[in-house]
């Protein structure tokens, strides 16, 4: 996703354009052909695919996630093969009890679910062991060895008593590596460390925590579920979180999706909605916000430093009840809906962290309106104008001057929600209930109604 800062958006955008036209006539000359033959839509689906191809090509290759995603398709097969062998087994066993006259056993009775013990792990003694073990390290480590104070413990305390059934979300800010287990451990009575089904799980990519078959067995027993980058909100490690809440475990999550580098939080991402709207009944989502792990485990450090002050404030618990009624009551898209309990989630959290710096909130987000967050399929119509300003008769009698579309160089300055409500202005994204969050209709509008506007 490229990030345009606005103070040096006008050399950039300059760059860009230039950059794009020789790109276009580059490729007008090696495929003069097939853009005579093609609509300007298919030409300016088919630059963005050459564009991205060529990026990618020149994109470096980071060998650790390249090895870890292909340790992760070898387990992928290993699987497969297990579950081709188990269901020959069965084959071979119903074909026989059906010659001897006999019944045939029950197959799905038989069958173990292969992906919830490659992904959840089974309990027994290793993962009592590690959950005990690492939970009384990080319990001594932040109660002994560092000035540990918790405000709104007891909303925790309460959390953790809920009815049963009722699933537990967690969300906090993400400033270390070991924000949980250390966090997480302070935050519940020393005996829920040797009770494991009492205890929280998390989520981790998969090019940290599982780069090695000793690794995915340790934190497979630690109750932590793998999540790929990029892969989406379908990916298993999703799906896993979601049959866990349904089964009303705790889950804790880190909703920006990443650590912050200066300690200033960013706005909660969609999968946070989603694991909350995935619940059969309404879940109890409690926030809490912290101080101090940054000093405890600064970035490129790897051993935690000890007398350090940490302060945590644990809040209310979240209402999204009336939120999932308002989808169901007016037909809201998933996507609507995930965006929606997301940004209540962030803005409580933005409030808690404002409220333990003792800060403005404006001083402890970071502020993403300065930036424009462009996709490559959103410039689509700045590329139609830009592309009218080329020596093409094809895209002067295909593009109308009546539009009212700028260059890239005057129009990358505005902010993403003065784009999207410009382009909504001119009809590329229809009345809805949720219409007051221009950036987020922003991001979802496809290529089809980006390219609309200009054709």
């Amino acid at each position: 996703m490229p990030i345009l800062n606005s103070s040096a958006t006008p050399h950039l955008a300059a760059a860009s354009v230039r950059g794009y036209r020789e790109l276009l006539r580059k490729f007008n000359r090696d495929q003069a052909e097939d853009i005579k033959s093609s609509s300007l839509l298919q030409q300016a689906k088919c630059r963005v695919l050459h564009y991205k191809r060529s990026r990618r090509l020149k994109e470096p290759i980071d060998p650790r996630r390249a090895f870890s995603r292909l340790l992760e398709r070898l387990f992928e097969v290993n699987e497969d093969l297990s579950q081709l062998k188990a269901d020959k087994r069965e084959l071979l066993r119903a074909t026989y009890a059906a010659v001897r006259g006999e019944k045939a056993p029950d197959a799905a009775a038989a069958t173990i679910s292969a992906p919830d013990d490659a992904i959840l792990g089974r309990e027994g003694p290793l993962r009592s062991l590690v959950l005990a073990s690492v939970g009384a390290a990080s319990k001594a480590f932040m109660q002994i060895l560092s000035r540990t104070h918790v405000e709104g413990g007891h909303i925790m305390q309460q959390a953790l008593q809920r009815p049963t059934g009722q699933a537990l979300i967690t969300v906090s800010n993400h400033v270390a590596s070991l924000d949980d287990p250390l966090l997480t451990s302070a935050l519940v009575p020393a005996g829920a460390l040797l009770r494991p089904q009492a205890l929280r799980w998390t989520l981790c990519a998969t090019d940290r925590c599982f780069t090695s078959k000793a690794a995915t067995a340790f934190f497979r027993a630690a109750k932590v579920l793998p999540i790929e980058r990029g892969a989406g909100l379908q990916q298993q490690g999703m799906q896993a979180a979601e049959g866990c809440l349904n089964r009303g475990d705790w889950v804790h999550v880190f909703p920006e999706g990443t650590r912050s580098m200066d300690g200033r939080m960013r706005s909660a991402r969609r999968g946070i909605g989603r694991l909350v709207a995935a619940c059969a009944q309404p879940p109890l989502v409690v926030p809490f916000v912290h101080s101090g792990m940054e000093q405890v485990l600064p970035k490129g450090a790897a051993v935690p430093k000890a007398g350090r002050s940490i302060r945590v404030l644990v809040g209310e618990p979240v209402a999204v009840a009336d939120l999932q009624e308002a989808a169901l009551a007016e037909g809201w898209p998933d996507q609507a809906l995930y965006s929606a309990i997301a940004d209540r989630i962030g803005q409580e959290l933005h409030m808690l962290k404002a409220r333990l710096e003792g800060l403005p909130v404006s001083e402890v987000v970071q502020d993403d309106d300065s930036k424009c967050f462009l996709h490559d399929d959103d410039l689509m119509p700045l590329f139609e104008q830009e592309y009218n300003n080329l020596s093409h008769p094809l895209s002067r009698m295909s593009v109308p001057q009546s539009c009212n579309l700028a260059s890239i160089s005057s129009r990358a300055t505005q902010p993403a929600p003065t784009l999207a409500l410009s382009w909504a202005s001119q009809g590329a994204f229809p009345a809805s209930p949720w219409s007051h969050w221009p950036q987020q209709a922003f991001r979802a509008a496809n290529f089809e109604q980006l390219a609309a506007v200009s054709l």
